[in-house]
């Protein structure tokens, strides 16, 4: 407590607008809790390889509560205190700064809210080493035969039993999985010829893999499977009955996966983190714009931003029913002339010698909606997006909302230093 009344009154002291942020309060808070619930999942809660595999939605969707406050008393903070709206100058490394600590927040928060998911991931890529999965497939595919089949896939021979091993539990990624874990992955589809105790340690070995990765596990006794084979008149499989999410193969599937791309790979996929790259990106320009701008404005402007949908869709519909246009023509026609309308009043507000609020609504509008301009641009010409030429826009429209805050921070102050009308 006594480093971060220090830590508190420095900042205050020579770095007040870093003050404000309460990163140094937030941040450390944040981080600690993430530590906390991901090792409480993982620790005090193990995964059995035998149980379904954690509900990672019911779990996301829980940290939604906690994570939204969390959000909501770091922004009543932003709200109480600002150097901008109390007289005060920032520059606009300060300005960048800022939006980088808002951005850094908002990403801690989603990472809390992804912790359930991602601890889960990580328990359940280590319930099982890649040695151990290694052995239990190769197990498994060398007495499945035994389990399952028709009465010509396994028989007998005067004192032998013959039967022919195979691949079903097959990994995923064969490439990766047979050249590291499984270097004699080949030599294991092949005839077996084997004496009776030998048959019998090969089912008890399958058995007992079996009903580790399962609930619904094996009862019948070594004897039982091989005579039950040996007098089936067609496909038979005497492995009991279950939902394919909690059956072996659907787990070591999954393991597999986990132990190949890593137990965080499903949110670092490109997709993913472009989504919320952007997503963040722009919880931060609204957090640096409320900054900018009377908090009644702000709120008008965030209503016309939750109201464009609607907006779009009915200006869409009229205009393609009246100029009778394709649909995605008179969707991008709708957009423009919701744009060109704002900017319309947006260069009113700029000329006018007195603050006009419906301006300042306007700025606020036009300037969250500029980092989409190149691709509403890009798609009224080309009608379709390709791959790479998406990625391309994508890092342009990064580029013209990051480049938006140095022009914007003029703007708002223009209009904000304006005289009232009354």
């Amino acid at each position: 407590m006594n480093l971060y009344q220090k830590i508190n009154d420095y900042l205050l002291r020579y770095y007040p607008s870093i003050w404000i942020t309460r990163v140094h309060l937030f941040l450390p808070i944040g981080i600690l809790l993430f530590f906390v619930l991901f090792g409480i999942n993982v620790f005090l809660f193990p995964y059995n390889v035998a149980d379904n595999f954690p509900d990672t939605e019911v779990g996301t969707f829980l940290m939604l509560i906690p994570v939204l406050i969390y959000l909501v008393y770091w922004f009543v903070f932003q709200a109480r205190y600002n150097v901008e709206k109390s007289g005060g100058k920032l520059t606009i490394t300060q300005e960048y700064l800022n939006f980088t600590i808002y951005y850094t927040i908002y990403s801690l928060a989603l990472l809390l809210i992804l912790v359930y998911s991602l601890s889960s991931n990580y328990k359940v890529a280590h319930a099982v080493s890649p040695q151990e999965l290694q052995q239990d497939i190769v197990i498994l595919n060398r007495g499945n035969a035994v389990f399952r089949g028709n009465e010509n896939s396994f028989y007998k021979e005067g004192k032998d039993y013959v039967f022919v091993t195979n691949n079903y539990y097959e990994p995923g990624y064969s490439e990766y999985y047979t050249s590291s874990y499984y270097p004699d992955y080949e030599k294991s589809v092949h005839k077996v010829r084997l004496e009776e105790d030998e048959l019998i340690e090969v089912v008890e070995n399958f058995k007992k893999v079996y009903n580790k990765y399962t609930n619904n596990t094996i009862t019948k006794s070594a004897e039982e499977i091989i005579l039950a084979r040996l007098t089936a008149q067609d496909y038979i499989s005497l492995l009991p009955e279950s939902r394919y999410q909690n059956s072996p193969n659907y787990k070591l599937g999954k393991i597999e996966r986990l132990h190949y791309k890593g137990w965080a790979y499903p949110y670092l996929q490109n997709d993913f983190l472009k989504l919320f790259s952007a997503l963040i990106a722009l919880l931060a320009l609204l957090t640096w714009i409320f900054k900018q701008i009377e908090w009644r404005a702000f709120v008008f402007g965030m209503v016309a931003i939750l109201l464009t949908p609607l907006l779009l869709v009915i200006m869409g519909v009229v205009i393609f029913k009246a100029l009778r246009l394709e649909d995605y023509t008179g969707f991008v026609l709708g957009i423009l002339a919701y744009v060109v309308l704002g900017s319309i009043i947006f260069t009113k507000g700029i000329k006018s010698k007195e603050k006009n609020r419906l301006a300042l609504v306007s700025t606020l509008y036009l300037h969250f909606f500029i980092p989409f301009l190149p691709f509403f641009v890009w798609g009224f010409f080309q009608h379709k997006f390709l791959r790479d030429e998406l990625d391309i826009i994508y890092f342009i429209g990064w580029a013209i909302g990051l480049l938006s805050i140095g022009i914007f921070k003029y703007i708002y102050k223009n209009i904000r230093l304006k005289p009232s009308k009354y």
